[in-house]
């Protein structure tokens, strides 16, 4: 019987959640797939994945069945999620809950463009604050050259006057992250 024992979560964020935005798009639902150890009680039945928005305060629960890998969709862009797991037995007694994990859902950024006299661009953006971003151009969508740098302030914007547009007849932007 497990009841009352607890399981060691061990959590590998696997390879679920999109890359950072680029052009105006920010990232809609992510999801995040999370893995443990195997319960040690050979009366094992499945598992139950608890997630919440705060600490201990879990308002989701996935059954996942006997397997030790589930994903979580319809996680919020920039949210930050605590995760536990319980082990089931065959007659539907829940063990205690595993130690606690903490997954900040990566938030994207966004750029918008606007023109401005004298063969000028205004690029303002969002993003999370302090993370640093190379701004790109490109005229066809295959070359895409770094024509300057921002970091995202304390109210996760940024501003970028860039000059000498005029030479170009379509101009795309995008934000690549460089560091957090």
């Amino acid at each position: 019987m497990i009841y009352g024992r607890t399981i060691r979560f061990l959590v590998n964020i696997l390879a679920t959640i999109a890359g950072f935005s680029t052009l105006a798009v920010q990232a809609a639902d992510l999801a995040v797939t999370l893995a443990w150890s195997p319960s040690p009680s050979s009366d094992t039945a499945g598992y139950r994945l608890y997630y919440g928005g705060r600490s201990g305060d879990y308002t989701n629960s996935l059954d996942v069945g006997n397997t030790t890998i589930a994903k979580v969709p319809g996680l919020a862009v920039g949210a930050t999620y605590f995760f536990a797991v319980t082990a089931l037995d065959v007659i539907g007694l829940e063990s205690t809950f595993s130690d606690e994990i903490r997954y900040m859902v990566p938030a994207g950024a966004r750029i918008a463009a606007q023109a401005l006299a004298l063969g000028q661009m205004l690029l303002t953006g969002q993003g999370p604050v302090g993370y640093v971003y190379d701004i790109q151009a490109s005229a066809d969508f295959q070359s895409w050259s770094r024509i300057a740098s921002v970091t995202m302030d304390s109210d996760g914007t940024f501003q970028a006057t860039i000059p000498n547009i005029a030479t170009t007849a379509r101009r795309w932007y995008r934000l690549r992250q460089t560091s957090p």
